[in-house]
């Protein structure tokens, strides 16, 4: 079975030893990588794919879909212009998250109207943990599923940019080869997964949509923080 790292870690992996525990006969061998590993020739029976898949010699099982912020802490954004518009972005350090974001762009949604942002990354990471490191250490405003940073919005340690805005989702897939019959093997996990992750979906999570109050607190931080400067000098 192979998965993008962060998807693996956080949703495939716990669930290992309930797999085990029913199909007890029955190795497993998880490969975790960006790359993106064939399918029924001898690398891997089952990927998680996430993004459109278009193979007419795969089957495919829709998963669900991940949900995208984009976040930044609030002492990186202290010192730099406001965020009240898609084309200030574009005035900002970015964390490029590759995917979803392709061809150095952001597209933003909002009533059926779409904003494309261009900007020139100042780093680019092909894995969402990583780009979670780099975002929290002040590095910028970042584009991270949803479900990786609930925790550090409650705590206030990263703040959404343009939460009135929306980022594109992206599908989560079950994918394996189709030209012969499924092994018994490959068809228990993915009724595993389909009954387990695929009815709990872990990875949708409840963010409110505020944006005065996270104005108000950003100008709040700032003028705070001003003020402590100021009282230093």
């Amino acid at each position: 079975v192979t998965a993008p790292s962060t998807f693996g870690r956080h949703f495939l992996a716990p669930q290992l030893s309930a797999f085990r525990k029913r199909y007890p006969n029955v190795r497993l061998d998880l490969k975790l990588t960006a790359k993106k590993m064939d399918i029924g020739v001898g690398q891997a029976d089952i990927a998680i794919r996430l993004g459109p898949t278009v193979d007419p010699n795969l089957g495919v099982q829709k998963l669900g879909q991940i949900e995208f912020c984009l976040v930044a802490t609030p002492s990186y954004l202290k010192s730099r212009p406001p965020v009240h518009e898609p084309i200030h972005l574009a005035k900002h350090d970015v964390i490029e998250l590759r995917p979803p974001a392709s061809n150095n762009q952001i597209e933003l949604y909002r009533s059926g109207k779409m904003d494309c942002v261009r900007s020139v990354p100042g780093v680019t990471i092909d894995d969402p943990d990583t780009v979670k490191v780099v975002c929290m250490a002040d590095g910028g405003i970042a584009t991270i599923p949803a479900f990786l940073i609930v925790e550090e919005l409650r705590r206030g340690e990263l703040v959404r940019i343009l939460p009135e805005w929306s980022l594109a989702s992206t599908p989560i897939s079950l994918v394996y080869a189709k030209q012969v019959a499924p092994p018994l093997r490959v068809r228990a996990y993915l009724e595993f997964l389909n009954t387990t992750i695929g009815v709990s979906r872990p990875w949708e999570v409840h963010l409110p949509l505020d944006p005065i109050s996270y104005r108000i607190g950003l100008n709040v931080f700032q003028v705070v923080s001003k003020l402590t400067e100021a009282m230093k000098a």
